[in-house]
């Protein structure tokens, strides 16, 4: 009985370190009045992973602090894109300028990304207590092109601005869709029900020799 709950355990803990969930893509400040603001998350191996249990906090750099907080059940959900990863963006007025500001983006109250731009700081309260945040090193100003956005490159962690235009609720610009895996590769999740069966085969084999 223990046996089984252990298998049952390490498979699920294993697909949930498989998966990821990140900010994405993020817009704050432009020439004039701020307009469409906005924020993007994405999640990768999306069947692994509940979007009820994720959340999102806007810190202040000033004090640590969070300013704004969602579950990712208000954002707009626009489905599973080309590259495999599950996509949710929110337009969300008055994101914080000159910074250092960010976010944080938790799973069931685990940290899974804590960026920051115009500087890093650490926070003081909320989940990411005690951490400090990575800056993204690049950022809007007063003199960005409406419709402009920060987001993360596809091949690296790096960050870039594109100016003039976005590309909300799609996959991030230069991204290829991903490629059929090859009939010799398992993935991590299909590794573990694999192994977790082949496990379980054995004890009942053993059980039926005893």
């Amino acid at each position: 009985m223990y046996a089984k709950q252990t298998l049952v355990l390490v498979c699920a803990v294993t697909n949930i370190l498989s998966a990821a969930v990140t900010i994405n893509e993020f817009h704050y400040d432009n020439a004039g009045g701020d307009t469409n603001e906005f924020i993007e998350i994405m999640i990768t191996d999306p069947l692994s992973m509940s979007p009820d249990a994720v959340d999102i906090f806007f810190y202040n750099g000033g004090d640590g602090t969070p300013y704004k907080e969602f579950n990712l059940s208000d954002f707009d959900a626009h489905g599973i894109l080309s590259d495999s990863n599950a996509y949710f963006s929110k337009l969300v007025s008055g994101i914080q300028n000159g910074g250092p500001d960010g976010f944080a983006v938790t799973y069931d109250g685990t940290v899974f990304d804590f960026i920051s731009y115009e500087g890093s700081f650490s926070a003081t309260s909320g989940p990411a207590a005690g951490m400090t945040s990575t800056d993204i090193l690049t950022y809007e100003a007063t003199s960005t092109p409406v419709n402009s956005s920060l987001q993360r490159e596809c091949s690296s962690n790096t960050w870039i601005l594109t100016e003039g235009f976005n590309t909300l609720g799609q996959v991030n610009t230069g991204c290829t869709p991903v490629p059929v895996p090859s009939p010799s590769t398992v993935p991590v999740p299909g590794a573990c029900l694999l192994t977790c069966l082949g496990l379980g085969l054995l004890q009942a084999t053993r059980r039926h020799i005893q």
